[in-house]
């Protein structure tokens, strides 16, 4: 599915292509500690795996380019925004494999009201993979000419096996705050190629992989040669507007306990990339080297974010 047919004829009507974004639901492990362990003799009884969420930073910084190109984009973080809600999913063992944030049918509702032309799916965690892959299969059900695209660490570290596995149309290899932008461009307007677009990859007609360039999508930010318009203009600052706050209240997130009781709380950076190659970890591979954006644009960005919430998060 090399177009998107609807984005294409909203484009002819004079209207803006609807992009959906989804954060998957989640799941996590619950078990009885072993009656001999370490948990068991200081009266922990049961092991469960934390609660692994935070603000989708990575889908806001290719939403906000988007928007910026004309297009109307959504974000569902649907961990949080279903955090309370969990179900078995499958026993394992002696435990469960529980399953939290936004049901299906939610889920399904979201999609319908919102009638998006393309649906993109992040995969940061290797662990969460089935659900993404999951939640891809509910959205080809409901529309099977719906374009899917996937990004993040795990979809881009894996992506041959992320095509190959999945109900994917697309997968985005690398940083795609520009590429996510020129694919849409590319699925939404008559005659363009797909090739052209930095770190694409799909299947064709024969279910063979292509990757039609090695071109790289890493943004080139440096700030002892670069002013902050010209990073600003590589790197817009992500705006939060794209998020409902009020699903930011609870106690903890995916680096642990929060340090304030009470107030939403939002994940932000101050560089991209990094330099250290821990063997267990895609970012290096995906975002490339370690780079500064510079203290002027992190002081920017918390100066925007008080802002936003002065305006939006009473």
């Amino acid at each position: 599915m090399l177009n998107s047919r609807t984005g294409i004829r909203r484009r002819a009507n004079g209207e803006a292509p609807r992009v959906l974004l989804f954060v998957p639901p989640y799941t996590r492990l619950i078990e009885p500690t072993s009656h001999d362990s370490a948990f068991a003799r200081i009266g922990i009884d049961t092991f469960e795996v934390m609660k692994r969420a935070g603000t989708p930073i990575g889908l806001l910084r290719i939403a906000t380019v988007a928007r910026r190109a004309g297009y109307y984009v959504q974000i569902v973080d649907s961990p949080f925004a279903g955090w309370s809600q969990e179900h078995s999913l499958v026993k394992v063992d002696q435990g469960h494999l529980i399953r939290y944030g936004l049901t299906d049918t939610q889920i399904r509702e979201i999609i319908e009201t919102a009638q998006p032309d393309i649906v993109g799916i992040q995969c940061n965690y290797t662990v969460q993979w089935g659900n993404a892959r999951a939640l891809a299969e509910l959205v080809k059900t409901l529309d099977p000419n719906l374009v899917l695209v996937t990004g993040g660490a795990h979809s881009s570290g894996d992506w041959k096996n992320a095509l190959l596995d999945s109900a994917f149309d697309f997968a985005l290899i690398n940083e795609a705050d520009r590429a996510f932008t020129l694919l849409l461009d590319a699925l939404t307007h008559e005659g363009t190629d797909i090739n052209a677009v930095p770190g694409v990859a799909y299947r064709d007609s024969r279910a063979q992989l292509i990757r039609p360039t090695q071109k790289s999508s890493y943004l080139s930010i440096i700030p002892k040669r670069q002013d902050l318009e010209e990073r600003l203009g590589v790197m817009p600052l992500p705006h939060f507007s794209f998020l409902n706050m009020n699903h930011y209240l609870q106690p903890y997130h995916s680096s642990g306990a929060r340090v304030r009781k009470h107030g939403a709380w939002a994940q932000i950076f101050s560089t991209i990339g990094c330099n250290v190659n821990c063997n267990f970890c895609y970012i290096p591979k995906i975002n490339g080297p370690w780079r500064a954006l510079g203290l002027d644009w992190f002081d920017l960005h918390l100066a925007d974010l008080v802002k936003q919430e002065r305006l939006a998060w009473r």
